[in-house]
């Protein structure tokens, strides 16, 4: 036989002895982990211990699915006074002697049928409304089916919270004692009535184009009002000149005689003086209006501010000793 062959046929042989081994491996740790795990419950329990003794029972059946674990969960949980939890395992310990054909059905029965009666009961009578909120007892969801119907809780304090989403809209709080029923009534409607939904309104957006606008006019008309604060300037200076250097003076309040060159500095200043005053209406207004554009321009908002949206009115003036704007409004 060629030696790749029987190299081939070697490595065939531990891969199918692995397949067969690995599986058979874990089961036996399974049953290994389990058999601690009940044996530690036991002693726990056999000390009185049994907070923690229940889980470990609890652990070892997940792994070992074994009727005898079952049983000592259930005993064990019963003990320790958690009758809701204790009668749910024996329920489930009679189902699996059921289908494996164990004689422990009996004792299972019997435990069962003396504990239910002992069990607290919670019944929710609930009023529905046109929202969908969601009812909790305990943390634990409470499906519409049960509505009505009773639930068996442990003894003590049981929780009841309404909730829409992850919001808690209200909770109650029921005293459970054994061998008691108790209704609760929960009304939806007017809980949901008495929390109504916050309405997130869509935002509009809009075009910054307008607000653009209104900017580029009101710096036209600054730039107006600039010019006439220069021109007046220079008229200033072109009269002053003309007075000093041109030799103009008053004769009387009408009458002003110059030089040649002061009436020619004279005439400067009037001109300039005259194209400034233009110049500083027409910025005065260029700015009103592109404050009023500014102003009054769409903005991102909720449908329902609309009619809360900034109004404004603006209105230049201009007298002989000045200038101005109004501005009145909603801003």
């Amino acid at each position: 036989m060629r030696p790749a062959v029987t190299m081939r046929r070697a490595l065939l042989a531990v891969s199918v002895l692995a397949a067969v081994t690995c599986p058979r491996l874990a089961w036996a740790d399974d049953t290994a982990a389990a058999d601690a795990l009940f044996v530690d419950g036991k002693t726990l329990m056999e000390n009185g211990r049994l907070e923690e003794a229940c889980p470990k029972f609890e652990a070892s059946f997940e792994l070992s699915k074994a009727l005898g674990t079952l049983l000592n969960v259930a005993d064990c949980r019963e003990r320790n006074g958690d009758l809701a939890v204790a009668l749910d395992a024996w329920n489930r310990a009679l189902a699996l002697a059921t289908e494996k054909g164990d004689d422990r059905k009996t004792y299972a029965d019997e435990r069962r049928a003396a504990l239910e009666p002992k069990v607290p009961k919670i019944a929710l009578d609930v009023k529905l409304g046109a929202e969908k909120l969601a009812i909790t007892l305990d943390g634990k969801p409470v499906d519409e089916a049960k509505w009505g119907l009773v639930i068996y809780v442990d003894p003590g304090t049981s929780a009841i919270e309404v909730l829409r989403g992850d919001t808690v809209l209200d909770k109650k709080t029921v005293e459970a004692r054994e061998g008691e029923t108790k209704r609760v009534a929960i009304d939806l409607d007017a809980i949901a009535k008495a929390h109504p939904k916050k309405v997130v309104r869509p935002v509009e957006k809009v075009s910054p184009a307008q607000q653009y606008a209104g900017i580029v006019v009101m710096s036209v008309g600054l730039a107006g009002m600039a010019t006439f604060g220069i021109l007046e300037g220079v008229a200033f200076a072109k009269r002053a000149e003309a007075d000093g250097e041109g030799g103009c003076i008053d004769r009387d309040e009408d009458t002003t005689i110059c030089s040649p060159r002061g009436y020619e500095l004279a005439q400067e200043a009037g001109d300039l003086a005259e194209i400034g005053q233009w110049m500083g209406v027409g910025g005065l207004a260029t700015a009103a209006v592109g404050l009023t554009v500014f102003l009054t321009a769409p903005k991102d908002e909720p449908d329902d501010a609309k009619a809360q949206k900034a109004t404004a009115t603006v209105l230049p003036w201009v007298s002989p000793t000045g200038g101005g704007v109004v501005v009145w409004g909603r801003f």
